[in-house]
C-alpha cells in the first residue's frame, strides 16, 4: 500500500382587499385578446427559441457558469472547466473510451467535461430540479455519451451489476447521512474513484470555530471494512429554505475527518491513495481532492 501527496494543478400590502370584499370587484380588466391569467397558457413561450428560455426555467437557481457555447447566463461557478476534474482524469490515466460513474451530477457540467474528454458517462441525479437543469445542458451542448438517471446513487450502485473505470464523486461525500455505506458502495462498483469533499478538522470547525452553529450534535464513531472513525453530524439549517439547494436529500450530513477517509478507502482495498489540493480556507469548511485506485 503507498499514499502519497501529489500537486494539483419587497412587499407592500394590497390596499384593495381592503376596499372590496370580492377582489374580482376590484380586479383591472383584461386586455382585449390576452390570454386569460392563472391558467395552462401562462406556461407557454411566445418568443422564437434561444438558449436563455431553457435556462431561464430555472432562474435564479442556476450555480454554474455555462460555456461560452450555450450563449446564455446562469451562474458563475466554473464547473465547465474545473481544474478538479482535469487532475482526477489525469490520475486516473485517461478516460477516453471508458465507462465513467457520476454521481451528483448537479447542472452536467463535469459530466460535459468527462464526455470531452472521451468518457461514456452513467450520471445520477436524486434532486428532481437539478437533474432537470441536466437535461437543459445536455441538449444545449449536445452531450452524446452521456446518460442521465433520476433517483438515489446509493441503492443504485448497491444493487446493480454495472462495474465502471472510474467512479467519480465530486461534492457528495460530505452531503451522505451515512458516508461509510457510500464508499462501500463506490467500492463495489469501481477499482477508481476521484473524491472532492470537505471535512472535519477540528481546529477549524469544531466547538470554537465560525462553523459550530451547524455541528450542533457530538461526533459518533462507526465502522466499515474493520475501520472505525469519528463522524460529525452536520444541519442544512436555513439552507433547506433555498429554492437552489443543492445537498443531500436529508436534513444533515456526516462530515469525516481526513485521515478517517483515507484509512476507509484503504480498508477497502485502495492501496494506492493521491492525495491532491488541499483548502483548509473554504468559506464552508476545509476540502480536500482524493484519487483512490486498487
Amino acid at each position: 500500500m503507498r499514499l502519497r501527496r501529489s500537486p494539483t494543478p419587497n412587499l407592500a400590502p394590497n390596499l384593495a382587499s381592503t376596499r372590496a370584499s370580492n377582489p374580482a370587484d376590484s380586479a383591472a380588466p383584461a386586455a382585449p385578446g390576452a390570454p386569460p391569467a392563472g391558467t395552462i397558457l401562462d406556461a407557454y413561450v411566445r418568443e422564437a427559441p434561444t438558449a436563455q428560455l431553457a435556462i431561464d426555467l430555472f432562474r435564479g437557481e442556476w450555480a454554474s457558469l455555462l460555456p461560452a457555447e450555450i450563449d446564455a447566463h446562469a451562474g458563475s461557478i466554473p464547473l465547465f472547466i474545473d481544474p478538479r476534474v482535469d487532475w482526477i482524469v489525469g490520475q486516473a490515466g485517461g478516460v477516453d473510451g471508458r465507462q465513467v460513474l457520476e454521481l451528483g451530477p448537479l447542472e452536467a457540467g463535469h459530466t460535459y467535461m468527462l464526455e470531452r474528454a472521451g468518457a461514456f458517462v452513467t450520471a445520477v441525479e436524486a434532486n428532481t430540479r437539478a437533474y432537470m437543469k441536466c437535461l437543459i445542458v445536455k441538449e444545449l451542448v449536445q452531450l452524446q455519451r452521456s446518460r442521465f438517471l433520476l433517483g438515489d446513487y446509493l441503492p443504485y450502485m448497491e444493487a446493480t451489476d454495472r462495474r465502471f473505470d472510474l467512479t467519480m464523486a465530486s461534492g457528495v461525500l460530505y452531503h451522505a447521512p451515512d458516508p461509510l455505506r457510500l464508499l462501500r458502495a463506490i467500492a463495489r462498483v469501481s477499482d477508481r474513484v476521484g473524491i472532492w469533499t470537505h471535512y472535519y478538522d477540528p481546529a477549524i470547525t469544531g466547538p470554537e470555530s465560525a462553523h459550530a452553529r451547524v455541528f450542533v450534535e457530538p461526533p459518533y464513531t462507526a465502522g466499515v471494512a474493520g475501520v472505525e472513525v469519528s463522524l460529525h453530524p452536520r444541519h442544512y439549517l436555513e439552507a433547506l429554505q433555498l429554492q437552489g439547494f443543492c445537498g443531500g436529500s436529508a436534513p444533515s450530513a456526516a462530515w469525516m475527518e481526513l485521515e478517517g477517509i483515507v484509512d476507509v478507502l484503504r480498508g477497502l482495498g485502495f492501496t494506492e491513495v493521491e492525495i491532491g489540493e488541499t483548502d483548509l480556507a473554504h468559506a464552508h469548511g476545509p476540502c480536500v481532492l482524493l484519487y483512490a485506485q486498487r
